[in-house]
């Protein structure tokens, strides 16, 4: 009799366990991560981009260098004659020469 006796010894011991792993699937399976949704980048226009510095430039003839970051991720410096531009504006490249575009269109 001494395995019966072992066997009802653990039995509440293993039914507390049971109960317990059982809270905590309860209490954490509403906190499982979400798969990130991809993020799908709509490009409106091909000529496109952010300010992401304004610099003065060496040359007379164009004081100013403007470096866009473009929708495809590139980098493009157009030199000006004057800036009247910043940081963070969303422009578009026609030619030499850059047009302020507002973030909705």
């Amino acid at each position: 009799m001494p395995a019966r006796d072992t066997f009802s010894a653990q039995t509440p011991l293993v039914v507390i366990g049971l109960a317990a792993m059982g809270m905590i699937f309860l209490i954490n399976s509403h906190a499982r991560p979400t798969p990130p949704r991809e993020q799908t980048v709509v490009v409106a226009c091909a000529e496109c981009g952010t300010v992401v510095a304004v610099r003065r430039a060496a040359n007379v003839t164009a004081p100013y260098v403007v470096e866009i970051q473009m929708l495809d991720g590139s980098l493009r410096k157009i030199e000006q004659p004057a800036s009247n531009l910043h940081v963070g504006d969303i422009v578009r490249i026609n030619g030499t020469s850059l047009t302020r575009r507002s973030a909705a269109s």
